[in-house]
């Protein structure tokens, strides 16, 4: 009976080890998505704020809306949010105009972490857009903050999956 009795005792405190260090992994977490994001949103508010272009809206470029979290999907450490911007009725993007805005924003992204002295883990551009698209009326855009290993395999990845993509 003793021995049933160490025995379960010791799942119980393994088991409560376990929670307290999953719980304080998942805060540490969530802290460091915070200020990521934070960090992510500035930098694309300042950027898409600077590209005056006459597709957008103008009631609504100047307040881009926070989609999604992309770490929801591909895992908890990728720094990735997503962000739409509204468009003007009826305005459909060709390929060619994706990819002007796509460098265009990279490149304001680029100047904004210089000039706030941001760097990154892969002495690369700290922010990068992932992924631009256009639904219905909508500008999706997907920006990843290359501050860990895990958003740099994440570009690793996108550039295995489409052809052209340039990290």
């Amino acid at each position: 009976m003793k021995f049933w009795l160490v025995i379960l005792t010791a799942i119980v405190f393994i088991v409560i080890i376990v929670v307290i260090q999953y719980y304080i992994k998942n805060k540490k977490l969530k802290r460091l998505q915070a200020r990521s994001r934070k960090l992510t949103d500035d930098a694309m508010y300042k950027s898409i704020n600077e590209i005056d272009l006459e597709w957008f809206n103008q009631n609504n470029h100047k307040n881009i809306r926070d989609i999604a979290v992309v770490s929801d999907v591909w895992g908890k450490d990728v720094m990735v949010f997503e962000y739409s911007v509204e468009l003007i009725q009826n305005q459909k993007f060709s390929s060619e105009k994706l990819n002007a805005l796509k460098e265009l924003l990279e490149k304001k992204l680029f100047d904004y972490a210089k000039q706030k002295k941001i760097q990154n883990m892969a002495n690369k551009p700290p922010f990068i857009v992932s992924d631009i698209w256009q639904l219905e009326n909508i500008l999706h855009i997907d920006v990843a903050y290359i501050m860990n290993e895990a958003t740099y395999k994440y570009l690793n990845d996108i550039e295995k999956l489409e052809p052209g993509f340039k990290k």
